[in-house]
């Protein structure tokens, strides 16, 4: 199996995980809307109500997706995926606003059913992402959906970062050891983390873990900002690995304009929205 047949696999995987949560989303948003409906009018919706609950549904999946909140959210912490969802029900509502005000049809549609189907479909999701992140959280504390992660740099930084991983066992993030090009350091552990070899070292270990059915599912690239061509190596060496490759700021003099932020386990993870590294 060649390696690009194995990320598609893995793009495959995570976009049908956002594909299962636009599913939910849906299903929320529809039974809430019915729902809110027969419990004040006591009829089933009406026409005009079944079509303008079609285009909410639509909208919210289309400002979900444009906010984010379909991204990848491991080890981010849920008031940041509330805020995710704020934002995209607040969009929505500015939107079915500005339509029901230039089409004129405001006077056809029960403002407190607009209120009661986007209050009751935001608790109903959050939710829902609530017992689902309580499930999984529950399943990586005893070892289930775990990633596995090797830190390029062996420093305070690529430590700091495996310490986390290793304190908070619900993000999932298994660090399975470090690269650094210091030979001396090669065969140290920290907290039980191996500097497995030098950095030219790493793509063929992420080769050999994939052919024995044990892949590294990220690569977290932990070096001083000064080593900037460094990192641009590591990462044009990575591009054609299965691997994911997030880059770890030590965010001191570094301009992060034009770099989307999470923070994971307790550190700021930055990366594209191709989720690799671009030093330019």
């Amino acid at each position: 199996m060649n390696i690009k047949t194995e990320r598609g696999q893995l793009l495959t995987r995570a976009s049908s995980i956002s594909n299962v949560f636009r599913i939910l989303d849906v299903a929320a948003i529809g039974v809430c809307g019915v729902v809110v409906y027969y419990v004040q009018a006591g009829t089933p919706l009406p026409e005009r109500y079944v079509l303008i609950l079609s285009l909410l549904v639509l909208l919210s999946i289309i400002a979900f997706s444009w906010v984010g909140v379909y991204d990848a959210w491991r080890g981010r912490q849920l008031g940041e995926e509330i805020k995710q969802l704020t934002k995209g029900f607040a969009s929505v509502l500015l939107a079915i606003a500005a339509l029901m005000f230039f089409t004129k049809t405001s006077e056809n549609f029960s403002r407190l059913w607009f209120g009661y189907t986007f209050v009751s479909s935001f608790i109903l999701i959050s939710l829902t992402r609530a017992l689902i992140r309580v499930f999984l959280r529950s399943l990586r504390v005893i070892g289930f959906n775990q990633k596995r992660v090797v830190i390029v740099g062996a420093g305070p930084l690529g430590k700091r970062a495996a310490r986390a991983m290793l304190e908070q066992t619900w993000a999932g993030l298994h660090p399975v050891g470090f690269f650094d090009d210091k030979q001396s350091l090669v065969g140290q552990t920290d907290r039980g983390v191996e500097v497995l070899g030098a950095i030219s070292q790493l793509v063929s270990h992420i080769e050999k873990r994939r052919n024995q059915g044990r892949p590294i599912d990220q690569v977290w690239i932990a070096l001083p900002l000064t080593q900037n061509k460094r990192i641009a190596e590591i990462q044009t060496s990575l591009q054609d690995t299965s691997t994911d490759v997030y880059f770890v700021p030590d965010l001191f003099g570094f301009d992060l304009a034009s770099y989307r932020v999470d923070e994971i386990v307790g550190l700021q993870r930055s990366l594209n929205f191709c989720d690799s590294l671009i030093l330019g």
